[in-house]
């Protein structure tokens, strides 16, 4: 991790992807599981203070599809077991690796998903993890440029 991203990581009690894959949980988090049990890891104030925000964003992890990709099956929905998957507070955070820079979502492409909730837009038509498909489509593939290009 760049010392740059540190100390924005550290001001934000969130560590962020290094591209690499290693990545340490919020300080203040609670780690729950989804019904089909993806591990997921919220922000505490979040599980504390919005008990049907989180619900959303449990079945949410378990039933969005990724981006249309002539290489996924119509099958692959959710994020697939032994994931774990981080939200964040709404807004984009720091990223490292080979795109440093901000983002909504990013993924280590096999073990992690690091997710911001939507922003406070009062659409409540937009999706919770406005990244979510996208990263998914990203892990299906195992193509880090899905949708890049």
């Amino acid at each position: 991790m760049s010392p740059r991203l540190a100390v924005l990581v550290a001001l934000l009690g969130c560590a962020a992807s290094t591209g690499g894959g290693s990545a340490a949980p919020c300080l203040d988090t609670v780690a729950m599981s989804t019904p089909r049990g993806v591990r997921v890891v919220l922000p505490a104030p979040l599980v504390r203070h919005h008990a049907k925000l989180v619900s959303e964003v449990l079945h949410a992890v378990d039933t969005t599809a990724p981006e249309a990709d002539p290489r996924i099956a119509p099958t692959d929905v959710g994020v697939p077991l032994g994931f774990t998957v981080y939200v964040r507070q709404s807004g984009a955070f720091p990223v490292d690796g080979p795109a440093p820079g901000f983002a909504l979502g990013s993924t280590d492409l096999s073990t992690s998903i690091w997710l911001a909730l939507r922003s406070g837009s009062g659409d409540d038509t937009l999706p919770l993890l406005p990244a979510l498909a996208h990263e998914l489509r990203h892990v299906y593939t195992q193509d880090p440029a899905a949708g890049h290009q």
